[in-house]
Formats: structure tokens, sequence, C-alpha cells
């Protein structure tokens, strides 16, 4: 999913190029930051977490 221009079968017929993932996650490693993506526990949808640490 963080492929650029990679798509998912089920989101194959909507409008996009397969960028958005990528991007957040070249931004996210690039401030320090980590992106991950799981399935939730019922299938019924996609989850990306973004984490990067906060220097106070």
């Amino acid at each position: 999913m963080f492929q650029a221009f990679a798509r998912s079968d089920s989101s194959r017929q909507r409008p996009g190029l397969g960028l958005g993932l990528a991007v957040v996650q070249r931004v996210a490693e690039r401030m320090g930051g980590t992106v991950g993506f799981k399935r939730a526990a019922d299938g019924s949808a996609n989850i990306v977490r973004m984490h990067w640490p906060i220097n106070l």
C-alpha cells in the first residue's frame, strides 16, 4: 500500500493515481516518524497509523 502508483483491487474503479500513502510515508520518515498499516479486526477497513516524535 505504500508503493507509489500501487492501488488495491477495491480502489481500481475510483479515480486516483495511488500516490497518497506513498507520499504520507515519505513525509513521516523525513520528519523522524513512522507509518503503519493494518486491517481492521472485522476486515471491514484498512487502518493507517502515523507516529512521529515531538520534541518539546
